[in-house]
């Protein structure tokens, strides 16, 4: 199944959000700080987070705005 993905995902350089690092690690540290990739490529690209994972439901953008969370 995972083979078949393949096709239609493409991964992604880790240049393209390492910037965000430190910003993500600030965010999220306190929960699993494994998760920042994940939390900085989201603020890259300005998308959000579609997730299951708990850790990601306590995260909140400056001035209060929640993190866009959702699960497909």
């Amino acid at each position: 199944m995972l083979d078949a993905l393949e096709s239609i995902v493409q991964s992604l350089e880790s240049e393209l959000y390492a910037g965000l690092q430190q910003q993500a690690l600030l965010r999220i540290a306190t929960r699993d700080a494994d998760d920042w990739p994940v939390l900085a490529f989201a603020i890259t690209i300005g998308c959000p987070v579609c997730t299951e994972d708990a850790d990601f439901l306590v995260l909140a953008l400056p001035l209060g705005q929640q993190i866009g969370l959702s699960c497909i």
